[in-house]
């Protein structure tokens, strides 16, 4: 099957929430990704309806706020809008577009760009029913590394995570914080110690 029409034989999943109570919880997460909060304001005043697809439901919204961040030549932030876009979950065909649209913005941000960490991508096998199943990645680090660092992991189902914290290559962070932007009931902007 190819990705395309992988993609379109999804099954949506949509659930009843208003705009407005979104960005109660989390208006600051937004920010925290890097998005000005003028911006999520703007996005805010605009969205009415978070499932939609007319001009004031979430992903137009956020969409055209991603547009005008690609016609001034910054990436970066027009990828940060395109995953507001997708956010909470790609649950419609749009959300899956936004998400492309996501990572095309982000490749064009870093492409002949120095970031400031190395990160290499890549699979792990984790046991699981007997098996083993491949667990996508991403491995980032300091290009200069002055202290043990902070594991952040991502996304994912509560079960998921909480099956990590026994992974061996734990003892090689000091802390491990999990940030969870589709599934933690409260902004994830975690203090660690």
């Amino acid at each position: 099957m190819e990705t395309g029409d992988r993609a379109r034989s999804r099954a949506t999943f949509t659930f009843d929430i208003a705009p407005a109570e979104l960005f109660d919880e989390r208006a600051r997460q937004f920010a925290a990704w890097g998005i000005p909060s003028p911006t999520v304001s703007r996005a805010r005043a605009g969205i009415t309806d978070m499932w939609g697809t007319g001009p004031r439901c979430w992903v137009p919204v956020w969409g055209r706020l991603a547009q005008e961040a690609e016609a001034a030549g910054d990436w970066l932030r027009a990828a940060q809008l395109w995953g507001a876009a997708r956010f909470p979950a790609l649950a419609t065909p749009e959300r899956h577009e936004a998400y492309a649209r996501q990572r095309a913005a982000y490749a064009r941000a870093t492409t002949g760009r120095r970031l400031p960490v190395r990160f290499t991508r890549g699979t792990v096998r984790l046991p699981m029913d007997g098996g083993t199943i491949p667990f996508p990645v991403h491995l980032m680090a300091r290009r200069r590394r002055r202290r043990p660092g902070v594991l952040v992991l991502s996304g994912g189902s509560t079960p998921g995570r909480s099956s990590c914290t026994a992974w061996p290559w734990r003892r090689r962070w000091r802390r491990v914080c999990w940030w969870c932007p589709s599934t933690c009931p409260a902004p994830a902007r975690r203090r660690v110690p």
